[in-house]
């Protein structure tokens, strides 16, 4: 377990959970709290009970000799975190020189907050110690908050808000006080050397669970032994890792501790665990697939040396319930999972689970590559939908943006997507060659063949674009042709400089019903007279106006004529597509050897103001979205990196993530799934999925692979320029440059030096 305590300032994240891991159902209510360590307020943790109050917060408030001490910045010394675990804190500092104070909290249960103070008298008088633990409760109903009670001659402090009841005790006799906010007090005069400790504990009751007037409001006996019982599980499932700077370690922790956070019963998970968006809330859970499959993605590339057999139970129930929902369908999802079964299986060597998997898995695959999703059958697809993939940026393809003259993103191929889908089926063959399956195998080739061979003239005669035309395959300019009452354009004629795809925006008046149809008449490719029919389903219903894009390629259009709509404005232009987005880094890995240049990583990472904390979704965007760090989009382009040998590239990316999630967690106590890239300003939600640090890649990056405590290889390039140290179950691994040092837990110790990879294990 590494070594505490902590000051002030570093970066920790100060949100605490209950670990629900190994529980057998969904809580009921889960109580997630955010701890303040901000200097001008009190010792402060709150939450709101995932949006089902406006906030609670819980507060000490110190007195020594009837002197008020509550502000952080009035402490004789700041508080030092002693101990931090997922679901627990321990702060030591002093409120006057010689008085000491340990404050610990603990997320016993998703219901209850525990807290423990402890006072001693270091000076040589006597010195009376107190403090009024004080809640400030404000319930989404127009009622009161904390009012005080009294149950079986116990002062307490109750509160209630929708269903819910909310209770705070003390655990030795109190007083309770109601100005300037409702609190209860104890007090005790400690003789030099002496020390008193006290308990205090919040918890929430529902009348079907457990109602007020039938609960017991003793205190558990055995607070050590739990907290001893929490750090063995939390240490026995914690990957140390130690860089030379503690900040970066101590934001790998931060990141371990939330991927436990996360982990729900039966090996569920959670997108988002925070004080409003909680295990029991609907929205914490991704209902999308892609989102689905993104998060997945996260977590096992986070934990998986940790937990492999998890990984594997998590993976195959994803892989079933996907592949249930496709069934009916013409969708598919982000082409990752083959990719993720084939690593989960070199942790656990379970063959079944690869023989369950194929199946399902090529289905997934096989998918993109028919008509609905690969228009022109050159074996390159196209993305479905702007959502499938996972940026947060539009690009050019928000149909929303009327004024932008979009167009959809399933009228265009995109080089990422190739990548990506190249990567996906490399290990499809893996996995069906290790099941000796030789007929999905070969049909698995074909499709790669192709996709390759698209991939190479690609890279060949456009190696400058990231996005094209997936009819005419080549880059679009933006230019509006006609617009005017769609009855004028019956007798159009334009003749275009290149052949281009129509897109088409129609704005009625009154918008009551779809156009019945519409008829393109005009010249083709090669030099053919067409007429497109385009139908009603064929047309996108959108705010004020319809838009549909032609199936044809057009280098005249001699007519339009639209049925159906009596009054409407037409709109007739070619759509330009992006620039200069995150999927052009993909250009440089597509036949990328470790000896070659990669020259639009380099471009982007020599703007320097624009990249610090990482790469923008858009270079020189002067949108938020644009600015922002996608970590899941980094965390595929690391793994590319990886893939063509170039560690210290990656290494460089994935310090600059680091860099900023560090600056995060100093500020705000909590990691963000997003940020920008020139200030590392947090954006978007805390605690969630894609905040994690993917720690696979982080040590593929060093050239280590620990499968276990007993087994683990060193070799290949190693991308780090100073050493670094992995401990996971009595394991230590050390890798410096070519040099390699392994440790096993018996006390047995190996050698390596070189990029030969060597695998070492014991019995």
């Amino acid at each position: 377990m590494p070594s505490d305590p902590i000051l002030m300032g570093e970066p920790i994240n100060l949100i605490l959970a209950a670990d629900l891991s190994q529980s057998t159902a969904q809580p009921w209510l889960d109580a997630v709290w955010q701890f303040s360590l901000e200097p001008t307020k009190p010792l402060l943790i709150e939450t709101n009970l995932g949006l089902q109050v406006k906030a609670l917060k819980i507060f000490p408030a110190f007195l020594v000799n009837n002197r008020p001490i509550i502000a952080i910045e009035d402490l004789f010394a700041r508080p030092i975190v002693e101990k931090w675990l997922p679901n627990y804190l321990s702060l030591r500092f002093y409120l006057q020189q010689g008085l000491a104070v340990k404050y610990e909290l603990m997320v016993e249960t998703p219901q209850d907050l525990l807290g423990r103070i402890t006072f001693t008298n270091e000076k040589e008088q006597l010195n009376e110690f107190g403090v009024r633990i004080a809640g400030d409760l404000f319930p989404l109903e127009s009622i009161t908050g904390f009012i005080p009670a009294k149950f079986k001659y116990q002062n307490f402090l109750r509160g209630h808000t929708g269903q819910l009841d909310i209770a705070l005790w003390l655990g030795q006799p109190s007083t309770p006080v109601i100005s300037p906010l409702s609190a209860l007090f104890w007090s005790k005069a400690l003789v030099p050397g002496e020390s008193a400790c006290f308990r205090w504990q919040c918890g929430f009751f529902e009348p079907s669970h457990r109602p007020i007037e039938k609960f017991n409001f003793g205190f558990p006996d055995n607070w050590d032994e739990r907290l001893a019982e929490h750090t063995i599980t939390v240490s026995s499932s914690l990957l140390e890792v130690e860089t030379g700077n503690p900040e970066i370690d101590l934001t790998i922790r931060a990141s371990q501790y939330l991927a436990k956070q996360l982990s729900l019963p039966n090996q569920g998970l959670c997108e988002t665990r925070t004080p409003s968006l909680n295990a029991s809330s609907i929205l914490s859970r991704g209902q999308d697939l892609n989102a689905q499959v993104s998060n997945l993605w996260q977590i096992i590339i986070s934990a998986l040396t940790i937990a492999p057999e998890k990984a594997q139970l998590m993976l195959q129930q994803a892989i079933i319930a996907i592949d249930g929902l496709l069934k009916d369908s013409t969708d598919v999802v982000f082409p990752l999972l083959s990719r993720l079964t084939w690593s989960v299986f070199q942790h656990t060597h379970d063959r079944e689970f690869l023989n369950k998997a194929l199946e399902p898995l090529y289905n997934m695959v096989a998918r993109w590559f028919d008509a609905a999703h690969d228009q022109d059958q050159d074996g390159l697809p196209e993305w479905s939908n702007i959502g499938q993939t996972q940026f947060r940026s539009s690009f050019a393809f928000s149909l929303l943006q009327l004024d932008a003259l979009p167009s959809h993103i399933a009228n265009a191929e995109n080089i990422a997507l190739g990548t990506l889908l190249r990567a996906e089926l490399k290990q499809l063959h893996r996995i069906a060659s290790a099941l000796e399956d030789a007929s999905r195998a070969q049909e698995i080739i074909h499709f790669l063949a192709r996709l390759e061979l698209a991939l190479t003239n690609w890279s060949v005669s456009q190696p400058e674009l990231s996005w094209r035309d997936a009819l005419t395959h080549q880059f679009p300019h933006q230019k509006l042709y006609f617009q005017a009452p769609h009855q004028s354009a019956r007798k159009i004629q334009f003749t275009f400089e290149h052949p281009l795809r129509l897109n088409l925006i129609l704005k009625p008046s009154p918008q009551t019903r779809r156009p019945a149809s519409i008829i393109l008449a005009g010249i083709n490719e090669n030099g053919q007279a067409i007429e497109e029919l385009l139908t009603s389903d064929q047309f996108t219903w959108l705010p004020g106006f319809f838009y549909a894009s032609s199936a044809s390629v057009y280098t005249a259009l001699n007519g339009v004529s639209v049925d159906g709509l009596e009054f409407a404005e037409l709109l007739i232009y070619s759509a330009s597509l992006p620039q200069h987005d995150f999927s052009a880094l993909f250009n440089d890995l597509i036949d990328a050897e470790s000896d070659a240049e990669l020259p639009v990583l380099a471009n982007w990472l020599a703007e320097a103001d624009q990249t610090q904390f990482g790469l923008p979704e858009q270079l020189n965007s002067s949108d938020e979205s644009g600015k922002s760090v996608n970590l899941f989009w980094h965390s595929l382009l690391i793994a590319e990196l990886i893939r063509a040998e170039h560690k210290e590239l990656a290494w460089l990316i994935f310090e600059k993530l680091l860099k900023a999630q560090m600056k995060i967690l100093k500020t705000e106590n909590a990691l963000f799934g997003s940020f920008t890239s020139d200030q590392g300003k947090p954006i978007g939600s805390r605690n969630t999925v894609q905040s994690l640090i993917p720690l696979e890649l982080l040590m593929e990056i060093a050239g280590v692979k620990i499968y276990s405590s007993h087994k683990v290889s060193l070799g290949g390039e190693n991308g780090l320029t100073a050493p670094i140290t992995f401990r996971f179950q009595g394991l230590e691994v050390r890798r410096d440059g070519k040099n390699g040092f392994v440790r096993m837990p018996d006390g047995s110790e190996f050698h390596h030096f070189g990029s030969v990879t060597r695998l070492f294990q014991i019995d």
